[in-house]
């Protein structure tokens, strides 16, 4: 009797155990945890703090990785390391065109998809520009894909991912309509920022990204662009020179001290601020320190 209790017991954790999901930032950590609720156990490879594009894997990465269930990127070629952390692994299930395998981007309409690749443009995505969680809206169909993944792989509570979608969506339409009252404080300004992230947040906000304090996207400021960018921003009446945290402030400080312009730096990753602890709360922050 007290084996049958003990292996009742045994299977009854083994059901309720938690789906296991690595992300590789933690903006896909925060909408899991949306969707997924006390049904998943998720953990981010990158720091909020870090370029996405140039993460360095780590052997705690690949540790992470060797046990999950489920492995979640954006893809549109952000995170180029993620592979070779999937394989350092040695983790079948999240393998390319595997089930345990995420790409959250899936059926998301890009922008910026070049027509010609060429290295002397930059730093550029074939795919298009991979900052798409920057759109709320376009965050809706990247929780569908996770939605629908864990589904596939967790069936039996597959309703529960569901009903969490709805929620999550219902919110980002119910907040965008706040988002959009703060935004119009930004509304047709001209804006100019450091690197190409802020291309859909500038279209769902209705702001016009003037310029860029890098030279081409993935290439720093030389003295030369530097001065070129002061007379735009005189030229167009720049007031606001946004940028992300981890890029380094010197051009756009001097850029600001020239002409009069604020520099506002602001996170884009989920949990890089304590202000931004939820996906919510990130766009929120973002837009109340362009607002001010």
């Amino acid at each position: 009797m007290m084996k049958i209790l003990c292996l009742f017991l045994w299977s009854a954790f083994i059901c309720a155990a938690p789906v296991k999901v690595v992300t590789t930032l933690p903006v896909l950590k925060s909408i899991t945890e949306e969707i997924g609720g006390k049904l998943v156990s998720v953990q981010s490879l990158a720091e909020p703090t870090q370029d996405a594009h140039f993460v360095q894997p780590k052997p705690t990465f690949m540790k992470k990785v060797r046990h999950a269930q489920l492995f979640i990127e954006v893809g549109m070629d952000l995170e180029l390391w993620a592979q070779k952390v999937v394989d350092s692994a040695g983790n079948p299930k999240v393998q390319q065109a595997q089930a345990g395998r995420v790409m959250a981007s899936a059926g998301v309409e890009p922008l910026e998809v070049p027509a010609v690749l060429s290295r002397e443009y930059g730093d550029i995505h074939p795919y298009g520009n991979p900052h798409i969680w920057l759109d709320p809206v376009r965050v809706k169909k990247m929780a569908e894909n996770i939605a629908l993944a864990l589904g596939n792989i967790d069936p039996k509570h597959e309703e529960s991912y569901e009903k969490n979608l709805k929620a999550f969506k219902e919110k980002i339409d119910k907040e965008l309509v706040v988002w959009e009252k703060k935004a119009k404080a930004i509304k047709d300004k001209q804006i100019l920022t450091y690197h190409r992230s802020w291309s859909y947040f500038a279209k769902r906000f209705g702001f016009d990204v003037v310029g860029y304090v890098e030279v081409k996207p993935g290439i720093p400021p030389t003295p030369r662009h530097r001065d070129a960018i002061i007379k735009l921003v005189k030229r167009e009446k720049v007031k606001t020179i946004l940028m992300e945290l981890f890029y380094d402030p010197t051009a756009p400080d001097y850029i600001a001290k020239k002409t009069g312009a604020k520099v506002v730096q602001v996170p884009i990753d989920v949990g890089a601020v304590p202000e931004a602890k939820d996906y919510f709360s990130l766009i929120t922050y973002i837009l109340d320190k362009l607002a001010s």
